[in-house]
């Protein structure tokens, strides 16, 4: 079970002579894992066109947003598109996680989820998505083709 358990020995010998019981040594058991990530919000921060908060499903022109949520205290996220580990954080002990996306997504849809990892190695399950429509690409340039 989870918690402190505190491990002795004895020993008997084959005349049946029994030590005292040894110094105890204790062990910290954690197999739990860590509840899922939340993912609260992405963040805009590229100045011209839309800047501030993303909706989920929104459109930016940021190619690298923000994230931000909330997960298992002094844990390891990693953000994701599917499989592909887009970037990894070390959560705050108050269990707050923001992450600017080190890579530029292209633009279209992308959909990103969460996982974490505990000191004991235990993975969370995947949080829900979270996605961003990018379109960082100018359009361009108007043709001014005559007069009328």
């Amino acid at each position: 079970a989870d918690g402190v358990h505190t491990l002795t020995t004895v020993t008997t010998d084959a005349a049946g002579n029994t030590s005292t019981v040894s110094n105890g040594w204790a062990v910290n058991v954690d197999a739990t894992a860590p509840n899922a990530p939340v993912i609260s919000g992405a963040e805009d921060n590229v100045a011209g066109g839309i800047v501030g908060a993303i909706a989920n499903g929104g459109l930016t022109n940021d190619n690298r947003p923000t994230f931000s949520g909330t997960a298992e205290a002094n844990s390891v996220l990693q953000i994701r598109e599917g499989n592909t580990v887009l970037g990894s954080v070390k959560v705050g002990a108050d269990g707050k996680w923001s992450l600017e996306l080190p890579a530029a997504l292209a633009d279209g849809v992308h959909t990103l989820t969460t996982v974490t990892t505990d000191a004991a190695g235990n993975t969370s399950p995947v949080s829900n998505g979270w996605a961003v429509n990018v379109d960082a690409t100018a359009p361009n340039a108007p043709v001014i083709s005559g007069a009328a």
